[in-house]
Parts: C-alpha cells; structure tokens; sequence
C-alpha cells in the first residue's frame, strides 16, 4: 500500500489497520521524498516472511537508513 499518512521513526512494523480494526498490512517505511507518503506490505506480502522468520537465525545488517 502506498498511504497518505506520516510515518514516523518506530511505526515500522506496526499493523495498518482497516476502518473496522481488522489488520490490512504491516507499515514499513516512508518516503524520502514526501513526508505525507508511507508504504505498508499487504497481510499476504508479509505472510510468507512472517512463516519463515521462526527458523531465521542469521545476524543481518539494517543497511543504510535516511534520517530527516
């Protein structure tokens, strides 16, 4: 999804939820460009990592970030 909507640093993560409460998808950054631009992963897009993530024990970098 690509939402009209500020993310803020630590939203990351955190459920998009429909009008009545149900979760939509899983925010995960915003836009370098707009500060009303942010993107959320479908439940279904996310689905498959979330399966995976019990057996990932690999140490990851967080890759660069942006800051404002």
């Amino acid at each position: 999804y690509s939402l009209y909507t500020r993310v803020e640093p630590g939203n990351s993560g955190g459920p998009l939820l429909t009008g009545d409460g149900a979760v939509a998808g899983v925010v995960f950054a915003k836009s370098v460009d707009d500060d009303q631009t942010g993107y959320a992963l479908t439940v279904d897009e996310a689905r498959p990592v979330l399966a995976a993530a019990p057996g990932a024990t690999a140490a990851v970098s967080t890759g660069a970030c942006t800051t404002d």
